[in-house]
């Protein structure tokens, strides 16, 4: 019998699905009546997919892992074939939610199926969406002709984190605080997102992308997004609000750094003579009227001293507030998204205008970061620069 709620995962092998949408489905499945349907070319059983599944299950008793996999089967096919999709709609309850956990080339191939299949229902898509403003309204345009714009929830797992959820209660419950973000009081704001791991066999993709579109393009920038958008009256008009924020920004030559790791060309699937930036920083100006004027510092980099995602208020008079965005946390950011998106709750979602701005920023700032020098940094090292 069909469960009241079907969501379909492509790219149920991957990393993504293993580590964190399966263990976050398992968190919630006791709480709705769903159905997992795993779709991935390997020719695989129910049985075979639970065992691969099984390890990232163990922070759960056994008796929630097991009936969590009782709810999940396998569904072999691959992108492009039509045959796959239409088996896949027999097994698809009416209410249902594709989430496309798969390398961007993907999304259209799997999209158009969908669509020729007749299969409609919630889509979520995983960065990065499209590789420039141009991709992304291409896409966007693509999608909606399958998609009402309703049912399309852009995923960046930063909007999930309960340290993001800090800084917006801070701003909504504590007047002082709120009142102090000004450009009277404010000297300096740094959204900085360390990493202390290389690129961990990500060395194709990585190499193609950089830090700037990996991390800037997009959780930086909803970070500052957060913190610098004007206070909506409700929930629903946040991702409103964070596209504003975003296409206020100009990136600023000056203090520009592009840094790369050492030993970095000699990672798998990177080119031996790679240009491509595992650090940068760059500061930009917005020009909504209570930051004119204060510098808004994004800085990323790999292989540095420790992990670290946090947002840094430097005021005037000397003193500082930081926010740790990787604060503890209750829930995993995937569990509080997919939460989110059962129960139609968009505003943890990227909109459409706030995926343009960012690429239209991310792209200026991608000329920025070409003429300053590559600077060699070791791993480990507190920055590149």
């Amino acid at each position: 019998m069909k469960r009241n709620v079907s969501y379909v995962l492509f790219g149920a092998t991957g990393d993504l699905a293993q580590r964190k949408i399966m263990p976050a489905l398992c968190a919630l499945s006791s709480a709705h009546d769903l159905e997992v349907i795993a779709f991935s070319r390997r020719p695989w059983s129910d049985q075979d997919y639970h065992a691969f599944i099984a390890p990232s299950l163990k922070r759960f008793d056994l008796a929630t892992s097991q009936a969590f996999l009782g709810r999940v089967r396998y569904a072999q096919g691959t992108f492009d074939d039509a045959q796959a999709f239409a088996v896949l709609k027999e097994k698809v309850s009416d209410n249902a939610i594709f989430h496309l956990a798969v390398q961007p080339e993907f999304y259209l191939p799997i999209i158009e199926h969908l669509g020729k299949a007749g299969l409609r229902g919630k889509l979520l898509i995983e960065k990065p969406f499209g590789q420039g403003s141009d991709s992304a309204q291409a896409l966007e345009k693509a999608i909606e002709r399958y998609f009402s714009p309703d049912d399309i929830y852009r995923v960046d797992h930063y909007l999930g984190k309960e340290g993001l959820d800090a800084v917006l209660a801070a701003r909504r419950d504590d007047s002082t605080f709120e009142n102090s973000l000004t450009r009277e009081r404010v000297a300096k704001v740094i959204c900085r997102l360390e990493e202390s791991l290389g690129i961990e066999g990500r060395g194709e993709f990585y190499d193609a992308v950089g830090a700037l579109h990996d991390v800037g393009q997009n959780h930086l920038l909803e970070m500052l997004a957060t913190l610098i958008m004007e206070l909506p009256a409700h929930d629903g008009d946040l991702p409103q609000m964070r596209a504003q924020a975003i296409a206020s920004l100009e990136p600023l030559a000056a203090h520009a750094v592009r840094g790369q790791y050492r030993g970095y060309p000699e990672e798998d699937g990177v080119a031996k003579d790679s240009q491509t930036e595992t650090y940068f920083k760059i500061a930009a100006e917005s020009s909504l009227a209570r930051w004119q004027g204060v510098e808004l510092v994004l800085e990323a980099g790999k292989a540095l001293k420790e992990k670290k995602s946090e947002i840094e208020i430097s005021y005037k008079d000397g003193t500082s507030h930081v926010f740790d965005i990787e604060r503890p946390r209750r829930h995993d950011a995937y569990e509080v998204l997919i939460a989110a998106a059962m129960s139609g709750e968009r505003a943890r979602f990227a909109s459409a205008e706030e995926i343009i701005a960012a690429w239209r920023f991310a792209e200026a700032a991608a000329e920025i970061l070409r003429r300053a020098p590559l600077i060699m940094y070791e791993r480990g090292s507190e920055r590149a620069a």
